[in-house]
Protein backbone atom coordinates (compact mmCIF):
# COMPACT_ATOMS: atom_id res chain seq x y z
CA UNK A 1 0.00 0.00 0.00
CA UNK A 2 1.29 3.44 -0.91
CA UNK A 3 1.85 5.85 1.93
CA UNK A 4 -0.07 9.10 2.02
CA UNK A 5 2.67 11.23 0.49
CA UNK A 6 2.81 8.92 -2.52
CA UNK A 7 -0.96 8.94 -2.83
CA UNK A 8 -1.06 12.73 -2.62
CA UNK A 9 1.59 13.01 -5.32
CA UNK A 10 -0.80 11.39 -7.81
CA UNK A 11 -3.05 14.46 -7.66
CA UNK A 12 -2.74 17.78 -9.43
CA UNK A 13 -2.42 20.36 -6.66
CA UNK A 14 -3.89 23.82 -6.69
CA UNK A 15 -1.46 26.32 -5.16
CA UNK A 16 -2.96 29.16 -3.13
CA UNK A 17 -0.97 31.97 -1.56
CA UNK A 18 -2.86 31.82 1.73
CA UNK A 19 -2.31 28.10 2.32
CA UNK A 20 0.14 27.46 5.20
CA UNK A 21 3.34 25.51 4.69
CA UNK A 22 2.72 21.77 4.63
CA UNK A 23 -0.84 22.06 3.31
CA UNK A 24 -2.05 20.88 -0.09
CA UNK A 25 -5.40 21.42 -1.79
CA UNK A 26 -7.03 18.39 -3.41
CA UNK A 27 -10.44 18.60 -5.04
CA UNK A 28 -10.94 21.95 -3.25
CA UNK A 29 -10.23 20.40 0.17
CA UNK A 30 -7.18 21.34 2.26
CA UNK A 31 -5.02 18.54 3.72
CA UNK A 32 -2.02 18.68 6.04
CA UNK A 33 0.73 16.56 4.51
CA UNK A 34 2.93 17.03 7.61
CA UNK A 35 0.53 14.96 9.72
CA UNK A 36 -0.70 11.37 9.84
CA UNK A 37 -4.25 12.75 10.01
CA UNK A 38 -6.00 11.72 6.80
CA UNK A 39 -9.00 14.05 6.93
CA UNK A 40 -8.95 17.65 5.64
CA UNK A 41 -8.06 20.62 7.85
CA UNK A 42 -10.40 23.25 6.42
CA UNK A 43 -13.66 25.01 7.26
CA UNK A 44 -15.81 22.08 6.09
CA UNK A 45 -13.92 19.81 8.45
CA UNK A 46 -14.50 22.24 11.32
CA UNK A 47 -18.24 21.94 10.62
CA UNK A 48 -18.05 18.14 10.54
CA UNK A 49 -16.14 18.06 13.83
CA UNK A 50 -18.95 20.04 15.45
CA UNK A 51 -20.54 16.79 16.65
CA UNK A 52 -20.55 17.55 20.36
CA UNK A 53 -24.33 17.54 20.71
CA UNK A 54 -24.63 14.18 18.97
CA UNK A 55 -22.04 12.65 21.30
CA UNK A 56 -23.58 14.25 24.40
CA UNK A 57 -26.94 12.69 23.55
CA UNK A 58 -25.40 9.29 22.82
CA UNK A 59 -23.48 9.34 26.12
CA UNK A 60 -26.49 10.72 28.05
CA UNK A 61 -24.34 13.60 29.23
CA UNK A 62 -20.92 15.18 28.93
CA UNK A 63 -19.04 12.65 31.04
CA UNK A 64 -19.45 9.37 32.90
CA UNK A 65 -16.54 9.45 35.39
CA UNK A 66 -17.70 9.99 39.02
CA UNK A 67 -16.63 13.62 39.26
CA UNK A 68 -19.94 15.48 39.67
CA UNK A 69 -19.37 16.56 43.27
CA UNK A 70 -15.79 17.63 42.59
CA UNK A 71 -16.87 19.66 39.58
CA UNK A 72 -19.49 21.41 41.67
CA UNK A 73 -16.97 22.18 44.42
CA UNK A 74 -14.20 23.30 42.06
CA UNK A 75 -11.38 21.34 40.39
CA UNK A 76 -8.91 21.79 37.53
CA UNK A 77 -9.96 20.04 34.30
CA UNK A 78 -8.08 19.38 31.05
CA UNK A 79 -9.81 18.73 27.74
CA UNK A 80 -7.05 16.95 25.81
CA UNK A 81 -7.86 17.54 22.15
CA UNK A 82 -10.67 20.06 22.47
CA UNK A 83 -10.93 20.76 18.74
CA UNK A 84 -11.11 24.15 17.10
CA UNK A 85 -14.65 24.83 18.36
CA UNK A 86 -14.18 23.38 21.87
CA UNK A 87 -17.88 22.78 22.57
CA UNK A 88 -17.27 20.31 25.42
CA UNK A 89 -14.84 22.63 27.18
CA UNK A 90 -17.02 25.73 26.92
CA UNK A 91 -20.23 23.95 27.89
CA UNK A 92 -18.63 22.28 30.90
CA UNK A 93 -17.08 25.57 32.01
CA UNK A 94 -20.52 27.20 31.82
CA UNK A 95 -22.13 24.39 33.82
CA UNK A 96 -19.44 24.28 36.51
CA UNK A 97 -18.31 27.86 37.24
CA UNK A 98 -16.34 26.85 40.36
CA UNK A 99 -14.01 24.65 38.30
CA UNK A 100 -11.21 25.71 35.96
CA UNK A 101 -11.11 24.29 32.43
CA UNK A 102 -8.16 24.24 30.06
CA UNK A 103 -8.50 22.98 26.49
CA UNK A 104 -5.52 21.96 24.38
CA UNK A 105 -5.40 21.12 20.69
CA UNK A 106 -2.89 21.11 17.84
CA UNK A 107 -5.10 23.63 16.03
CA UNK A 108 -6.14 27.10 17.11
CA UNK A 109 -9.51 27.52 18.81
CA UNK A 110 -11.74 29.69 16.59
CA UNK A 111 -13.95 31.19 19.31
CA UNK A 112 -14.39 34.87 20.04
CA UNK A 113 -13.35 35.97 23.52
CA UNK A 114 -16.97 36.82 24.38
CA UNK A 115 -17.91 33.16 23.79
CA UNK A 116 -15.36 31.83 26.30
CA UNK A 117 -16.35 31.65 30.00
CA UNK A 118 -13.98 33.34 32.45
CA UNK A 119 -13.04 29.96 34.00
CA UNK A 120 -11.97 28.56 30.63
CA UNK A 121 -8.77 29.00 28.59
CA UNK A 122 -7.00 27.36 25.65
CA UNK A 123 -3.44 26.44 24.77
CA UNK A 124 -2.08 25.16 21.47
CA UNK A 125 -0.27 21.93 22.37
CA UNK A 126 0.20 18.30 21.34
CA UNK A 127 -0.25 15.56 23.93
CA UNK A 128 2.06 13.20 22.06
CA UNK A 129 4.89 15.77 21.96
CA UNK A 130 4.48 16.66 25.62
CA UNK A 131 2.10 18.93 27.50
CA UNK A 132 3.25 22.31 28.90
CA UNK A 133 2.11 21.50 32.43
CA UNK A 134 3.82 20.41 35.64
CA UNK A 135 3.36 16.90 37.01
CA UNK A 136 0.07 16.32 38.85
CA UNK A 137 -1.68 19.50 37.66
CA UNK A 138 -5.21 18.27 36.89
CA UNK A 139 -7.97 16.61 38.88
CA UNK A 140 -9.84 15.34 35.81
CA UNK A 141 -8.83 14.85 32.17
CA UNK A 142 -11.26 14.25 29.33
CA UNK A 143 -10.30 13.07 25.84
CA UNK A 144 -12.33 11.80 22.91
CA UNK A 145 -12.28 10.90 19.21
CA UNK A 146 -8.52 10.52 18.73
CA UNK A 147 -8.89 7.09 17.09
CA UNK A 148 -8.08 8.38 13.58
CA UNK A 149 -5.16 10.54 14.74
CA UNK A 150 -3.03 8.31 16.98
CA UNK A 151 -0.71 5.46 16.08
CA UNK A 152 -0.29 2.73 18.74
CA UNK A 153 2.91 4.46 19.86
CA UNK A 154 1.04 7.78 20.04
CA UNK A 155 -1.58 6.15 22.25
CA UNK A 156 1.06 4.78 24.59
CA UNK A 157 2.88 8.11 24.74
CA UNK A 158 -0.35 10.10 25.05
CA UNK A 159 -1.82 8.07 27.90
CA UNK A 160 1.53 8.19 29.72
CA UNK A 161 1.52 11.97 29.36
CA UNK A 162 -2.03 12.27 30.67
CA UNK A 163 -1.01 10.06 33.60
CA UNK A 164 1.89 12.40 34.30
CA UNK A 165 -0.22 15.57 34.53
CA UNK A 166 -3.20 14.15 36.44
CA UNK A 167 -3.09 14.28 40.24
CA UNK A 168 -3.07 11.18 42.46
CA UNK A 169 -6.73 10.30 42.93
CA UNK A 170 -7.63 12.17 39.74
CA UNK A 171 -9.56 10.71 36.84
CA UNK A 172 -8.85 10.25 33.15
CA UNK A 173 -11.80 9.59 30.84
CA UNK A 174 -11.82 8.58 27.18
CA UNK A 175 -14.56 8.18 24.58
CA UNK A 176 -13.65 6.56 21.26
CA UNK A 177 -15.88 5.09 18.54
CA UNK A 178 -15.23 1.58 17.28
CA UNK A 179 -13.92 1.30 13.74
CA UNK A 180 -15.96 -1.83 13.05
CA UNK A 181 -19.66 -2.02 12.21
CA UNK A 182 -22.52 -4.22 13.38
CA UNK A 183 -25.11 -5.33 10.79
CA UNK A 184 -22.96 -3.93 7.99
CA UNK A 185 -24.07 -4.27 4.33
CA UNK A 186 -22.14 -6.60 1.99
CA UNK A 187 -20.39 -3.84 0.04
CA UNK A 188 -17.84 -2.29 2.40
CA UNK A 189 -15.21 -1.33 -0.16
CA UNK A 190 -15.01 2.27 1.00
CA UNK A 191 -14.55 1.22 4.62
CA UNK A 192 -11.83 -1.29 3.73
CA UNK A 193 -10.00 1.37 1.71
CA UNK A 194 -10.16 3.80 4.65
CA UNK A 195 -8.70 1.12 6.94
CA UNK A 196 -5.91 0.47 4.41
CA UNK A 197 -5.09 4.18 4.21
CA UNK A 198 -4.98 4.41 7.99
CA UNK A 199 -2.72 1.38 8.26
CA UNK A 200 -0.38 2.94 5.69
CA UNK A 201 -0.04 5.88 8.10
CA UNK A 202 0.63 3.55 11.02
CA UNK A 203 -2.82 4.15 12.52
CA UNK A 204 -4.61 1.10 13.92
CA UNK A 205 -8.26 2.16 14.16
CA UNK A 206 -9.00 -0.72 16.53
CA UNK A 207 -6.28 0.17 19.03
CA UNK A 208 -8.82 2.07 21.15
CA UNK A 209 -9.67 -1.30 22.73
CA UNK A 210 -6.26 -1.13 24.43
CA UNK A 211 -7.08 2.03 26.41
CA UNK A 212 -8.09 0.14 29.60
CA UNK A 213 -4.79 -1.76 29.47
CA UNK A 214 -2.85 1.45 28.87
CA UNK A 215 -4.47 3.06 31.90
CA UNK A 216 -3.68 0.01 34.03
CA UNK A 217 -0.05 0.10 32.85
CA UNK A 218 0.20 3.74 33.97
CA UNK A 219 -0.82 3.29 37.59
CA UNK A 220 -4.60 3.60 37.29
CA UNK A 221 -7.24 1.52 39.03
CA UNK A 222 -11.02 1.55 39.40
CA UNK A 223 -11.00 1.29 35.61
CA UNK A 224 -14.44 1.11 34.03
CA UNK A 225 -14.99 0.16 30.40
CA UNK A 226 -18.33 0.03 28.62
CA UNK A 227 -19.87 1.04 25.31
CA UNK A 228 -22.91 2.80 23.91
CA UNK A 229 -24.56 1.84 20.62
CA UNK A 230 -24.45 4.44 17.84
CA UNK A 231 -26.88 4.03 14.90
CA UNK A 232 -25.80 5.11 11.42
CA UNK A 233 -28.58 7.04 9.69
CA UNK A 234 -31.53 5.54 11.55
CA UNK A 235 -33.09 5.48 15.02
CA UNK A 236 -34.29 9.07 15.18
CA UNK A 237 -32.73 12.49 14.79
CA UNK A 238 -29.44 11.68 16.52
CA UNK A 239 -28.92 8.57 14.40
CA UNK A 240 -29.65 10.57 11.27
CA UNK A 241 -27.17 13.27 12.27
CA UNK A 242 -24.54 10.67 13.11
CA UNK A 243 -25.06 9.06 9.71
CA UNK A 244 -24.74 12.45 8.02
CA UNK A 245 -21.52 13.11 9.92
CA UNK A 246 -20.15 9.74 8.82
CA UNK A 247 -21.10 10.48 5.23
CA UNK A 248 -19.23 13.80 5.42
CA UNK A 249 -16.19 11.96 6.80
CA UNK A 250 -16.05 9.35 4.07
CA UNK A 251 -16.80 11.91 1.35
CA UNK A 252 -13.92 14.06 2.61
CA UNK A 253 -11.64 11.04 2.20
CA UNK A 254 -12.76 10.39 -1.38
CA UNK A 255 -9.70 12.09 -2.96
CA UNK A 256 -7.50 9.60 -1.11
CA UNK A 257 -9.78 6.55 -1.34
CA UNK A 258 -10.51 6.77 -5.10
CA UNK A 259 -6.92 5.93 -6.19
CA UNK A 260 -6.85 2.96 -3.81
CA UNK A 261 -10.03 1.56 -5.40
CA UNK A 262 -8.88 2.65 -8.87
CA UNK A 263 -12.05 4.58 -9.54
CA UNK A 264 -12.77 8.25 -10.26
CA UNK A 265 -13.50 10.76 -7.53
CA UNK A 266 -17.11 11.03 -8.67
CA UNK A 267 -17.53 7.23 -8.62
CA UNK A 268 -16.06 7.15 -5.13
CA UNK A 269 -18.52 9.76 -3.87
CA UNK A 270 -21.43 7.84 -5.42
CA UNK A 271 -20.19 4.59 -3.83
CA UNK A 272 -19.96 6.35 -0.47
CA UNK A 273 -23.53 7.65 -0.72
CA UNK A 274 -24.75 4.16 -1.64
CA UNK A 275 -22.93 2.68 1.36
CA UNK A 276 -24.66 5.05 3.77
CA UNK A 277 -28.04 4.39 2.20
CA UNK A 278 -27.38 0.71 2.88
CA UNK A 279 -26.34 1.50 6.46
CA UNK A 280 -29.76 3.00 7.03
CA UNK A 281 -31.56 0.10 5.34
CA UNK A 282 -29.57 -2.51 7.32
CA UNK A 283 -29.83 -0.61 10.61
CA UNK A 284 -26.04 -0.59 10.84
CA UNK A 285 -24.48 0.60 14.09
CA UNK A 286 -21.15 0.76 15.85
CA UNK A 287 -19.94 0.99 19.41
CA UNK A 288 -18.70 4.04 21.26
CA UNK A 289 -16.28 2.93 23.98
CA UNK A 290 -16.39 4.81 27.28
CA UNK A 291 -13.38 4.25 29.57
CA UNK A 292 -12.30 5.97 32.75
CA UNK A 293 -9.85 5.24 35.54
CA UNK A 294 -8.39 6.79 38.70
CA UNK A 295 -4.70 7.42 39.31
CA UNK A 296 -3.89 5.97 42.70
CA UNK A 297 -0.42 7.10 43.75
CA UNK A 298 2.53 9.33 42.98
CA UNK A 299 5.49 8.01 41.03
CA UNK A 300 8.42 9.25 38.98
CA UNK A 301 7.46 9.41 35.32
CA UNK A 302 9.98 8.20 32.75
CA UNK A 303 11.61 10.77 30.48
CA UNK A 304 10.42 10.32 26.90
Amino acid sequence: MENQSNILSTFEFLSMSDIPEGFKVIKCRRYNTNSDYLLPTDEKEEIRLNQHYILRHIMHGNYIAPVEEQLQEGIVVLDAGCGSTAEWTVEMASHYPNSTFIGIDINDVVLQSAEIPSNCSFIKANTVLGLPFEDETFDYIFQRCMFASFTPRDWETGIRELARVVKPGGWVESFEPSSSFERSPPDMRIYKAVVSLSEAQGIDLGYVLEIPNLLAANNFEDISSDYVSIPFGWGGRVGELHGRNGLMTWTALAPLVAPVLKISHEECVDLTKAAFANFKANKTWNKGYCVYGRKVSSRKWPVR
